[in-house]
């Protein structure tokens, strides 16, 4: 729902969109990132995080020093664009 959301708010603010939005099923899997490095071939400065902004996404963030991030406005992607719709 969150890689959904975040797709949907840089659409509506007309962000660049040339980018994959993947949903790792929870901040603390970390081997999706891991995986999306190794089997995709990604850089850490090719991968930007937009996990939640609560404390499983900060040790999210902690565990991966070396990738971008970047945190929602509410705890999550999805309330961010509730707000924005005005829902």
């Amino acid at each position: 729902m969150d890689a959904i959301s975040l797709y949907e708010l840089h659409r509506i603010k007309e962000e660049p969109i040339g980018v994959m939005y993947v949903s790792i099923g929870g901040a603390g899997k970390l081997g999706a990132i891991d995986n999306l490095k190794t089997e995709w071939c990604l850089t850490d400065n090719s991968i930007i995080i937009a996990v939640d902004n609560d404390e499983a996404g900060e040790e999210c963030r902690n565990k991966n020093p070396n990738i971008r991030f970047i945190i929602p406005e509410n705890k999550d992607w999805n309330e961010d664009l509730m707000k924005m719709k005005g829902l």
